[in-house]
């Protein structure tokens, strides 16, 4: 597999610590489908996004996903799952070996 660091991610960390936001209706045209249904199945390896990512992707990838910090990141090992989806959403995988 060939990795590209350079697959558009949007986030937007809410202030007042109520949400985690991936903007999907920023870079939905920028992934092919194959990299948003990627995306899609890291973010759903996370605590608690389950009905929130169903949700984008009845939309059509045309809104966002508000993740709830309590649940994402409500221990040590949530947040590093956090970062290891993130840091693996930001990277275009491909087919080719």
């Amino acid at each position: 597999m060939t990795l590209t660091l350079d697959n558009p991610l949007a986030l937007t960390f809410w202030g007042d610590g109520s949400g985690i936001a991936v903007s999907m209706r920023h870079f939905r045209k920028r992934r092919t489908p194959e990299e948003m249904t990627r995306l899609v199945g890291l973010l759903r390896q996370l605590s608690g996004t389950a009905d929130v990512v169903d949700a984008a992707v009845a939309k059509d990838y045309r809104t966002s996903c508000t993740l709830r910090p309590d649940r994402v990141l409500a221990t040590d090992a949530d947040l590093e799952a956090f970062k290891r989806v993130i840091d693996e959403a930001a990277v275009r995988g491909s087919a080719s070996a």
